[in-house]
């Protein structure tokens, strides 16, 4: 039998309601209803040596499990969400690398969406500089 998400969390539930400070599988098989081998193996994800050793305190693995099931959620870093400085000194380059053929504005080409946010970012800078 494959272990799920649902198994580990009546394993937690188990665990977390359980008053003793050592428990085993076979004292969680008898307030789950679940055979111990089976928590053994679902638990063996967390320490392998559970499933040989019937007597393991299965509250040592409490804080793994928790980190399984309840992952942690990094908070976003500031600067994530600003788009990348460009890599052009300024607008006019930005145009003489991106638009010109052979020294010529080529009025044919497209741009992307990438390059369209590239030049609003170098025009709001070369007007906050003007500005100034």
């Amino acid at each position: 039998m494959k272990a799920n998400k649902a198994l580990y969390k009546k394993i937690y539930a188990g665990l977390t309601d359980s008053v003793f400070k050592y428990v085993t599988a076979d004292n969680l098989s008898e307030s789950l209803g679940i055979y111990p081998e089976i928590i053994a193996m679902a638990m063996a994800k967390f320490n392998p040596l559970i499933r040989m050793d019937t007597e393991a305190n299965l509250m040592t693995l409490l804080p793994d499990l928790e980190a399984y099931l309840f992952p942690k959620k990094t908070p976003e870093k500031p600067g994530d969400a600003l788009p990348e400085k460009p890599k052009f000194k300024s607008f006019s380059d930005f145009v003489y690398t991106k638009m010109t053929v052979g020294g010529l504005v080529d009025k044919a080409i497209q741009l992307s969406e990438d390059d369209l946010k590239t030049a609003i970012l170098l025009l709001e800078v070369e007007l906050q500089r003007r500005k100034k």
